[in-house]
């Protein structure tokens, strides 16, 4: 369901620009400045804008620049005010000290695929902000510049030629993180290409000043940051696993991606969106600095066949509010109107495994953790030398060492920081894992990695959605039954020969590796050990409930998927 705009369409492309203070003109040839704009379609009405050109810090926003539009033309489209500004030429500069600019040409970079990558950079950027608080408009500007093809900008060759901007550089150092950048401009590059616009898609707006002066943009305001836009507000929040099902999100817990948010106005309009990744959501709202109410609600049910509200409502139950849900306003925006869900433990597990004459009803096709056990056993071996095409011929293994190394490191940055980030030997680590069960979290913390090697794998319901929210719970209850125990240590193993870990490096033949996997097989329970029995009776769910839930998900098996949205 595409989100409809709540702001009345307020030309996004105003641009502004005739910006930027960045620097170190240079005479640029003009086929070569004209480069960024000719596939560029021009905004009517907004080719004689005036733009007044700030620093943001000086609005008191986190941007590179503030733009003052004013002196709007077309007819309503375009609406004055005060938005965030970026430079695009960094080797140019502008006045931006109050200074007013007129004459600027104003082009839509939306569709393009040349502005694609800072497009995407746009629309991930508040949560490349909630992960990392330490970012600054700093590192964000640097990452705009490296992925602007002109003019061409490399962060190292042009500190190492001392021509960076000197509002970058404090005591001759840069005073942003360039390992950050680097680290978002990798980010952006292996994922732009597969990103596709969509009616709410933030897009840059290319503000053409002069031959002299650079060109700066911005985001429109209904495609981007409430808070950074002068008569709008923002209404934000999260729909989240609540672990503990106490109606607050805590940092161990995660959001639940692709679920649509409805806001209804106090004239009954209603406006949808769906939450990122990590669970965020928000609106963006005109309020003219006039008090306005509105309800939220996270529908169980809706016109898109894509998103994951019915299937979260059938696996889920709601622990807080989730309709009817009123906000007041006019200039403050509104952050943390969170919805929390918990699993249905005792109808998954059924639902998952089955019981006396039930058969399941949801489809998966992952696999036990024994599975992943002889994957990753193979793996060893073939590390301390045995022939890896001897183990493909006399005991295959279906997954290639190089894909278990991939899948562990998807493993790390799934979703929590913790529990799994395992060090330098990361196959013998996961293997470990896998093996101990003398805890409960230790016997937690092997089925959760079984699920989410499934995840990373392929492996699953079908639901992405669905399984995400499964891994959520696991990872929360994980966290929480350590005691706040940096788990990530525990994932590195140090010694060569931990308690319960066979001798790896003592396999000398394929006999050897037979025998371990024998040994292993032979203490690993069936799916005849996991019954109904075992599901829990308790009237809330708590985090025990988490290692059987999971165990039936790995136990499960099958192929297919049918977890999702009602046909």
């Amino acid at each position: 369901m595409k989100r409809e705009l709540i702001i009345p369409i307020t030309l996004l492309f105003i641009l502004v620009s005739a910006l930027v203070s960045c620097e170190q003109s240079l005479n640029t040839d003009i086929e070569e400045s004209l480069a960024p704009y000719l596939e560029l379609e021009s905004i009517e009405g907004a080719d004689n804008t005036s733009i007044v050109v700030n620093r943001g810090g000086n609005s008191g926003f986190d941007s590179y620049f503030t733009f003052d539009v004013k002196n709007v033309a077309g007819g309503g489209f375009l609406k004055e005010g005060l938005v965030e500004g970026w430079c695009l030429e960094w080797d140019k500069a502008i006045a931006s000290n109050g200074d007013q600019h007129n004459g600027v040409e104003a082009y839509s970079t939306y569709g393009s695929e040349t502005w694609k990558p800072v497009n995407y950079l746009m629309s991930v950027k508040n949560q490349l902000k909630r992960k990392d608080p330490s970012l600054t408009y700093r590192e964000i500007q640097v990452a705009i510049w490296s992925l602007i093809d002109v003019p061409r900008f490399d962060v190292d060759e042009v500190l190492a030629n001392d021509r960076m901007p000197s509002r970058m550089m404090s005591d001759g150092q840069p005073n942003f993180s360039v390992s950050k950048v680097k680290e978002i401009v990798d980010h952006v590059r292996s994922n732009a290409r597969s990103y596709t616009y969509s009616e709410d898609s933030p897009f840059m707006v290319f503000a053409r000043t002069d031959d002299d002066s650079q060109n700066g943009g911005f985001v429109p305001c209904e495609s981007g940051d409430a808070d950074q836009c002068e008569g709008y507000v923002s209404v934000s929040g999260s729909v989240y696993v609540d672990g503990n099902s106490n109606q607050s999100q805590n940092s161990n817990e995660s959001g639940i991606q692709n679920t649509t948010v409805t806001l209804t106005d106090d004239e009954g309009m209603e406006y949808h969106t769906k939450t990122e990744q990590d669970g965020y959501y928000s609106f963006v709202i005109f309020t003219g600095d006039e008090e306005k109410t509105f309800t939220l609600d996270v529908p169980e049910e809706t016109d898109s066949t894509d998103d994951f509200n019915e299937g979260l409502f059938d696996t889920h139950l709601p622990t807080t509010p989730v309709s009817d849900i009123s906000v007041t306003t006019s200039t403050d925006n509104v952050s943390g109107i969170n919805f929390g869900f918990e699993p249905k433990v005792e109808e998954l597990i059924i639902a998952l495994i089955g019981d006396e004459g039930v058969e399941p009803t949801i489809q998966t096709n992952t696999e036990t953790k024994i599975f992943w056990i002889k994957q990753l056993l193979i793996g060893l071996a073939s590390e301390v030398g045995l022939s890896a095409g001897l183990i493909d011929e006399e005991f295959p293994t279906e997954e290639p060492m190089s894909d278990l190394l991939i899948y562990l490191d998807d493993i790390e940055d799934l979703l929590q920081e913790t529990p799994f980030q395992f060090g330098k030997n990361k196959m013998y680590s996961a293997l470990l894992t896998l093996l101990r069960n003398d805890s409960e979290l230790e016997s937690l913390l092997a089925e959760l990695l079984t699920a989410e090697l499934n995840v990373v794998s392929g492996r699953g319901s079908g639901s992405l959605d669905f399984d995400l929210a499964l891994m959520a719970f696991g990872e929360s209850s994980a966290i929480e039954l350590s005691g706040g125990a940096e788990l990530r240590a525990a994932m590195r193993i140090e010694t060569t020969n931990a308690d319960g870990m066979p001798d790896i490096k003592s396999i000398k033949t394929l006999e050897d590796a037979e025998e371990i996997f024998r040994q292993i097989e032979a203490s690993q329970p069936g799916k005849a050990s996991l019954t109904t029995e075992r599901i829990p009776l308790s009237a809330s769910v708590s985090f025990d409930d988490a290692e059987p839930l999971l165990e039936a998900y790995n136990l499960s098996g099958g192929g297919g998927g049918s977890v999702g949205p009602r046909e």
